[in-house]
């Protein structure tokens, strides 16, 4: 018997019987390309322009705006936008807040300033409880600011704008409750700005105003040391030169990201290789007064008009990219 099963082997061996166990074969990695293009998605609920946007728990916010005082939340995963409470209006009757100012500290918003509907810019600070969609009054600061930025350095929240009389910068202590004026250029004096960010890397705040005169605009970034007031650090560059102010600047990873009006170009500078870059050009046809907020990696725009010398009309269309997408 045991002769018969060997020579049955060696038959199959010759013939070249297969056997019926199937080898296993390897798996070849699925190679998912970054995705680099604009996309839209879900449009807010009603347009705007001079808004402001902040990013809180995961969700997107779109706060204020010429005219409006509103606040809408977005959700990207539901690609859904709520209405949230409003922001109290500024002296309880003065409509709207154009160019308004907020920051994140400890997942809680905060928010004020900005250009009431009679012509009064708003001195106050409120704080947004995300959980009980409930806005708390927090601390006043003496300047009234007609358009506004903020933004966060370590645990303190910095606000920076402009009246019709003056400039401000102020340091806001959430633990303290308590808001500091800065000292301040007086380059910022001479430009007559429209529009002005405030954003933070490594141990610099950053500081920057546009101005527009019919076609003449123009944007100074410079740097504003924590460690000390000096004025005295510019950027190694400018963006190149576009007839149209800057809508919102923010910083991610190595990069100060700003977007610019008419053209909706983004453009960015590299803190590391001291190079202005055009990471995106026109593509949704947002305008003048656009807002942002960043998720993640992903960036949403939204809102703006159609600029001057036009019909306005508010856009509400969003639009999202991936900014890991475009490599540094």
């Amino acid at each position: 018997m045991r002769f018969l099963l060997l020579a049955l082997l060696i038959v199959c061996a010759l013939c070249g019987c297969k056997s019926n166990v199937v080898e296993p074969t390897a798996v070849q990695p699925t190679v998912v390309k970054p995705d680099t293009g604009w996309h839209q998605v879900a449009s807010m609920p009603v347009g705007r322009t001079y808004a402001t946007g902040f990013t809180l728990n995961g969700k997107g916010y779109i706060c204020g705006g010429y005219g409006f005082n509103d606040l809408y939340a977005y959700d990207p995963v539901a690609n859904t936008w709520t209405k949230k409470a409003a922001l109290p209006l500024y002296n309880n009757f003065d409509i709207g807040r154009r160019s308004p100012y907020s920051f994140v500290i400890n997942n809680k918003a905060y928010a004020g300033g900005g250009l009431s509907n009679n012509g009064l810019g708003g001195t106050d600070l409120y704080e947004y409880d995300a959980d009980k969609d409930q806005w708390i009054t927090r601390a006043k600061y003496t300047t009234g600011l007609d358009q506004s930025a903020g933004t966060v350095y370590g645990n303190s929240g910095y606000i920076f704008g402009f009246s019709s009389q003056d400039y401000g910068i102020y340091k806001f202590d959430p633990s303290l409750n308590t808001i500091v004026a800065l000292p301040f250029s007086s380059f910022f004096l001479s430009v007559s700005p429209d529009t002005q960010y405030i954003s933070s890397f490594g141990n610099n705040l950053l500081l920057g105003a546009g101005y527009s005169f019919g076609d003449i605009e123009t944007i100074d970034p410079f740097t504003y040391t924590t460690k000390g007031i000096n004025y005295n650090q510019p950027l190694s560059s400018k963006p190149p030169y576009e007839k149209n102010m800057f809508q919102s600047a923010f910083c991610y990873k190595n990069c100060l990201y700003m977007s610019f009006g008419d053209l909706g170009k983004l453009y960015r500078f590299n803190f590391i290789t001291g190079v202005w870059q055009i990471v995106s050009g026109s593509h949704f046809g947002i305008t003048e007064g656009a807002s942002m907020f960043l998720i993640g990696s992903k960036l949403y725009v939204t809102g703006g008009n159609d600029g001057f010398f036009k019909p306005v009309s508010y856009n509400n269309s969003v639009w999202e990219i991936d900014l890991d997408a475009y490599p540094e």
